[in-house]
């Protein structure tokens, strides 16, 4: 399976809130899991709410795959 550079950030609206994963190129294909700890990039507990997610990957061929998006909640 082919290697992967992946990105994975956490929005509120259009402002990034945090970045989970940032082009990290060690991925190969299939699952993988990240954990959102409800923290900022500041390291600073977000309210609580719905916050959008956004997915990129790109191959070393330089295909690109994104955004994937979705919903996450913080509590």
């Amino acid at each position: 399976s082919e290697i992967a550079c992946v990105r994975v950030r956490i929005y509120s609206g259009a402002t990034l809130i945090k970045t989970l994963v940032n082009d990290v190129c060690k991925l190969s294909a299939g699952p993988h899991n990240t954990i959102w700890d409800g923290k900022d990039n500041a390291n600073v507990l977000v309210p609580a709410g719905t916050y959008d997610y956004k997915i990129w990957a790109q191959d070393p061929a330089g295909n690109f795959t994104g955004p994937v998006t979705g919903t996450s909640t913080a509590q």
